[in-house]
């Protein structure tokens, strides 16, 4: 008879919490999950910090927490690391009544993006581990990891020959938005430069002496499309590693660096694009750009693309249009053609090659400029 009444009153008990595990068992439950950082470089190191909380009165024997992010974050503890379409990690947590939690995960950033974790699942066992509770958590982390920089060793060579033709057509223009300093009025300054409020401090007339820029524009355009039978994804992405360290250089010496592309950006699905632009925040913004292209959404061609901007654009004898491209295809060779006789501005060609395509078939020319890569 006392087995008997042991039997129900267990029973009873395990009823009784199991409908108040399932009906408390994520209250006071808080799962966060965050990049540690907004921003990489390709080959650096980063952290995912997890966070969990439980501020309530039932502990949790067995916690799962699940994500996924894409493949090229690489994580150093592979344990629990599911590979699929995404890489995706599934950590086993106990936690107790009011107990807090915080894991950090390191991972190595292989390749230039933009990632996003966007959900997280949960699932916990109730007290008898006889129970799976599943929920999800809405997250909104995200990463950008920035192209990586070639050597200037190696860039040094493409630079100095687009630059040499660029300086030998150079003007420069006092620009009114980059302020150097203040120096007593000359004869045939600016009056409209005169600074009237240390003219005052000093009873003698003093004027606003701006830096100088450049009145050139060097306009990237990248052809992400391929000839080839099977594409080969180390020269697109070499290629966006070119722009990204000539923009660097080209934007130190204060010219302005435009960039154009039929790749669409991840987030807005238009074509990429940069305007003109110099300086450090601009070199951000041209390696933002570069993260954020999204190579595996539909596009249009590149060269009738190209043509159309081009069409509708002024270019100048003081601008000069770098293509970079893989691609080596009639259209692509007739296009290029066109830039160098068809306008006043100066046209390269940076051509990302492997080493077995280093023929006599390639396009060759003083203003096509072959790469290797080893990759």
């Amino acid at each position: 008879m006392n087995i008997l009444i042991a039997i129900i009153v267990l029973i009873v008990l395990y009823i009784c919490l199991n409908k108040i595990y399932r009906k408390y068992w994520n209250r006071g439950l808080n799962v966060e999950l965050s990049f540690d950082t907004s921003v990489l470089t390709e080959g650096e190191m980063g952290h995912i910090t997890e966070i969990i909380s439980n501020d309530n009165f039932l502990p949790i024997p067995a916690l799962w927490i699940k994500f996924g992010v894409e493949r090229a974050l690489i994580f150093k503890d592979i344990d629990n690391v599911t590979m699929s379409d995404k890489c995706y990690k599934n950590d086993i947590f106990s936690i107790l009544l009011y107990q807090r939690i915080t894991k950090k995960l390191t991972f190595t950033a292989s390749k230039r993006g933009y990632y996003n974790v966007n959900r997280i699942d949960v699932v916990a066992s109730d007290l008898m581990l006889s129970d799976s509770l599943v929920t999800s958590v809405p997250c909104d982390t995200t990463l950008i990891v920035y192209p990586r920089l070639t050597d200037y060793k190696d860039i040094e060579i493409p630079f100095n020959r687009i630059m040499g033709e660029v300086i030998s057509k150079r003007r420069i223009y006092a620009d009114p938005f980059e302020f150097s300093r203040i120096r007593p009025y000359m004869q045939g300054d600016n009056p409209k430069d005169i600074n009237w409020k240390a003219t005052s401090k000093t009873g003698v007339f003093q004027t606003n002496v701006h830096e100088y820029t450049s009145g050139q524009e060097i306009i990237f355009l990248f052809n992400p499309d391929s000839d080839r039978l099977l594409k080969d994804e180390d020269l697109t992405e070499e290629g966006i590693r070119i722009i990204a360290t000539l923009s660097t250089l080209f934007t130190a010496q204060r010219i302005n660096v435009s960039f154009y592309t039929n790749a669409h950006d991840i987030l807005s699905g238009q074509p990429s694009s940069a305007k003109p632009g110099y300086g450090k925040s601009h070199c951000e913004e041209i390696y933002r750009t570069l993260a954020r292209l999204d190579l595996d959404a539909d596009r249009e061609e590149f060269v009738p693309f190209a043509s159309k901007l081009l069409a509708n654009r002024i270019l100048n004898e003081e601008s000069a249009i770098v293509l970079v491209s893989s691609a080596k295809d009639a259209k692509t060779c007739e296009f290029f053609d066109s830039l160098h006789t068809g306008n006043n501005s100066s046209a390269f060609w940076i051509l990302p090659l492997r080493s077995r395509d280093l023929t006599d078939s390639i396009p060759k020319s003083d203003r096509i400029l072959h790469w290797e890569v080893k990759l």
